[in-house]
């Protein structure tokens, strides 16, 4: 499950399952009162990579050129960080357990004709005073 935040724009919940996803109330995390859709989207992790950097990590995103994220990413100025949240959720769990996997930045998108690539990074404390948090797998 995929959280992508772009300032000043819209907030994109999206999975990369074959269909949308509803989360329980206050799943995956307690500011989601009554729960949240996640939209099925066609989306290609490229895993969470460890630097040599020990406190950084690094995850590619990619979605096609046409998709709403990718445009709004393109369009966007880049003044304030785009934040990129990821968790883990196992289809048909009865706990409905959640597994915060990767919540960083955008640092760098790398355009094609075709799709989009998001380079996203953790690094310790990124410049909106946000915590980098970086979990051993990255599957959603």
């Amino acid at each position: 499950l995929y959280r992508i935040e772009v300032p000043g724009g819209a907030t994109y919940h999206i999975t990369s399952r074959g269909r949308n996803f509803t989360s329980g109330a206050g799943r995956p995390e307690a500011s989601y009162a009554s729960g949240q859709v996640f939209t099925k989207t066609a989306i290609i992790n490229g895993g969470v990579t460890r630097t040599t950097q020990s406190e950084r990590a690094e995850v590619s995103l990619t979605l096609p050129t046409i998709h709403p994220i990718a445009q709004a990413v393109l369009g966007y100025d880049r003044q304030t960080d785009i934040k990129v949240t990821i968790w883990h959720t196992f289809d048909g769990d009865p706990d409905e357990e959640y597994a915060l996997k990767f919540s960083g930045r955008v640092v760098r998108v790398q355009a094609g004709y075709l799709t989009v690539a998001l380079i996203c990074e953790c690094a310790g404390q990124y410049s909106s005073g946000t915590n980098c948090t970086v979990a051993s797998s990255s599957h959603s």
